[in-house]
């Protein structure tokens, strides 16, 4: 399985309080701003699990299974398989993703999908005061979601508020 990536860049821009937006919103942490301030869910070293279904055109629900090539396919959420994916972790690292700046990063993170991998692909997400940003799993089945918008989260979270 041949394995193509594409790279998507955005035009930078910083506000009146100096924090780091593209597009409006907010990508990058201040590393000046005390730990407190920041990943107030996704603390560092936390776990966390997700499950999922997916529903084809016909209604019919499905997981998927990882093949020992690496590659995948659609499983009846029925049948057995030592390698069917029924759900996923996201795992906060104590690490983080550094921009070419290195006042700004990410909090890195790792998806967890093959179970059977011990080199899982690291990312990054934001939490901070103002939003909660963060780069879905791209791998499998799951990377259908690099063409997604992803997971954003903008506060303060209120009733109607979207």
């Amino acid at each position: 399985m041949e394995h193509r990536f594409i790279y998507i860049y955005a035009q930078v821009k910083e506000d009146d309080t100096n924090l780091l937006l593209i597009d409006g919103y907010l990508y990058g942490n201040i590393i000046e701003k005390p730990e407190l301030e920041r990943n107030n869910i996704y603390k560092r070293e936390g776990v966390f699990t997700f499950s999922y279904k997916f529903i084809d055109k016909n209604g019919k629900e499905l997981f998927f299974y990882i093949n020992k090539d690496g590659s995948w396919d659609f499983i009846d959420v029925n049948q057995i398989n030592d390698n069917v994916v029924k759900d996923f972790k996201l795992e906060v690292l104590n690490s983080n993703m550094n921009f070419s700046d290195p006042i700004y990063y990410q909090t890195g993170i790792s998806y967890i999908i093959d179970k059977n991998n011990l080199n899982h692909p690291k990312t990054g997400l934001i939490e901070n005061e103002r939003n909660i940003w963060f780069h879905p799993p791209r791998e499998y089945l799951f990377q259908i979601l690099e063409l997604n918008p992803y997971p954003y989260i903008k506060y303060p979270l209120e009733i109607g508020h979207e």
